[in-house]
């Protein structure tokens, strides 16, 4: 091997005398650092004494998929099928290829094919692909959960979806009948007979003595046709070959059943056979039950060991079985929450639903017909539900969040107890909002008290921090015993205040977000990163008279 160091492989030469040292970190970094270091420092405590109230556990990070649980098939979709499969998986849906028992909700374009047929078979949610698009837009415009039962239903594939059907033998009036059956289940009818191509059935009469030109015509082009080789035939023998000759009867029969039968059923060169009654399919599984009983990711343990707990005192303790039931809601739809069954619930009340738009007010006034309410004209409500930052009305002025309220512990709630249940009666956003950031301890995520939370953050325009950060987060909502707990008090000592769900309600209450008697002044900007290390950087205790008072808004 040669000695040379230029023939080294490396080709790295030595500077005697000469030491390379790494470039000296900058001021910004040691700061960010140190706060990374307080942060993991808070969080380490927590986990040593064994508290997860105030600490963000697995579940605080349960993404709200609107799809979470579904299980999608695709069929007859080709071009776009990657774009949609991308959609669905974004919105928390699993896709299979195959169409398996786990299934929930398939996909197409038109009817007929084999998975088709099995899911028709077994019940199965059958949609359209503008379902995906329309549960991500609606899911992307906010809403806290996405009514896809609803959805589902406005997308559902027709029975006829993409059929072109032209007519022989029949009269007028069955004709304009049977045509505006077809176009209900998303059918066209052809104004007469084509062999162009685009023909995919011809419906005929029955064989009274009634002159049917149109199927002696295809009968005669497709018995030419069987003596053929296909592709040596004339283009309009090839499309009177692929036409399908059935009955009128099969156009009634699929629109009553929702789903396209069987043609051979309904062969229009034979004689329609009597035909038994068709028996009622079972009621369809409901959008929200399919969707829970659906796998989904594993929760940790000590959910079910909650709940388990929870249900033994309600059972023993009669003070615990007060409390009201609380359910995942992460993991429901609107549908569900809205949708579950409350007998009576509004009972002999009367309500006006004037949201901001007509999909969400026939939500809300579905849920409320459901649960008993009568809906009138707004000048004779009882309740008037109206969005948050929609205005007042007559009556009783509520949102679309206490009927939420209402329908998740099955009784009526005071609305003035609980944050963002009544509209907000000055103008939002509050100004200088933009640059308040709030961080959450000890609230129950799974609530809807967290999420009319956010509803109200975001109506007053300021955003919410993930975690409580020394240098963004300017209030920590904190709730019960977490006002007390490590991460409040590490707020107290950044100077952050600590202020529950009733500071929410008096902002938009009064529009005001600097109210000397709620919420301290805020924080003095962080000390220079010299004079952090040193005793003297510690922030200055706040006057008593400004902090926050303690008492938990228990909802």
């Amino acid at each position: 091997m040669s000695t040379n160091r230029l023939q080294r492989t490396h080709r790295s030469t030595k500077i005697p005398n000469v030491k390379l040292r790494p470039v000296p970190v900058s001021t910004a970094s040691r700061e960010r650092q140190r706060a990374d270091a307080e942060d993991d420092a808070h969080f380490q405590a927590t986990r040593d004494h064994g508290t997860t109230r105030g600490a963000h556990t697995a579940q605080d990070f349960l993404a709200s998929k609107p799809l979470q649980g579904v299980v999608l098939s695709f069929t007859g979709i080709t071009d776009e099928k990657r774009e949609l499969v991308d959609i669905a998986e974004q919105l928390g849906a699993r896709v299979h290829k195959n169409l398996t028992s786990e299934v929930t909700h398939l996909v197409a374009r038109q009817p007929g094919s084999e998975k088709y047929k099995c899911a028709v078979r077994f019940h199965m949610h059958v949609v359209r692909p503008e379902w995906l698009y329309l549960v991500r837009e609606a899911w992307l415009a906010g809403e806290d959960a996405v009514d896809i039962a609803q959805l589902a239903d406005e997308s559902r594939l027709g029975a006829l979806e993409g059929m072109h059907i032209a007519l022989s033998g029949v009269d007028e009036s069955t004709r304009a009948r049977l045509a505006e059956r077809i176009h209900e289940q998303g059918g066209t009818l052809a104004p007469r007979l084509s062999l162009d191509g685009s023909l995919t059935h011809l419906a005929c009469g029955p064989d009274d003595g009634r002159i049917r030109k149109s199927y002696t015509r295809v009968v005669e082009q497709q018995a030419l046709a069987r003596h053929y080789t296909t592709d040596a035939l004339p283009a309009p023998i090839r499309a009177a070959a692929a036409i399908k000759l059935v009955h009128v009867e099969w156009i009634d029969e699929c629109c009553d059943t929702g789903t396209m039968l069987p043609e051979d059923e309904y062969d229009a060169r034979a004689p329609l056979a009597p035909r038994p009654p068709r028996p009622q399919p079972p009621p369809r599984i409901p959008m929200a039950e399919r969707t829970i009983s659906a796998p989904a990711p594993a929760a940790p343990p000590q959910k079910d060991l909650a709940r388990l707990v929870h249900r033994i005192h309600s059972q023993t303790e009669p003070g615990l079985g007060q409390a009201p039931k609380r359910t995942g809601l992460l993991a429901l739809t609107r549908a569900e929450r809205f949708g579950q069954e409350a007998p009576k619930l509004f009972a002999q009340r009367t309500f006006h639903v004037a949201m901001a738009d007509d999909a969400r007010t026939r939500r809300v006034a579905s849920a409320i017909r459901g649960a008993g309410g009568v809906l009138v004209a707004e000048q004779d409500a009882m309740y008037t539900v109206r969005p948050l930052v929609g205005g007042r009305g007559a009556g009783q002025c509520v949102t679309h969040h206490w009927v939420e309220l209402c329908l998740h512990y099955d009784r009526l709630v005071d609305p003035k107890a609980y944050v963002a249940s009544e509209p907000t009666r000055a103008p939002m956003p509050v100004p200088g909002a933009d640059a308040v950031r709030f961080s959450f301890t000890g609230v129950d995520r799974e609530g809807p008290e967290y999420h009319h939370a956010l509803a109200a953050i975001h109506a007053i325009g300021a955003s919410v921090e993930d975690a409580m950060s020394r240098a963004r987060t300017t209030h920590l909502v904190a709730e019960g015993d977490a006002r007390h707990g490590v991460k409040a008090q590490k707020a107290a000592a950044w100077g952050v205040p600590v202020v529950g769900y009733e500071f929410l309600q008096k902002v938009l209450r009064t529009g005001r977000l600097r109210e000397t008697s709620d919420v301290p002044p805020p924080p003095p900007p962080p000390p220079p990163p010299d004079a952090s290390d040193t005793p003297d950087a510690e922030p200055t205790p706040e006057p008593e008279q400004d902090v926050p008072s303690s008492q938990s808004c228990h909802m």
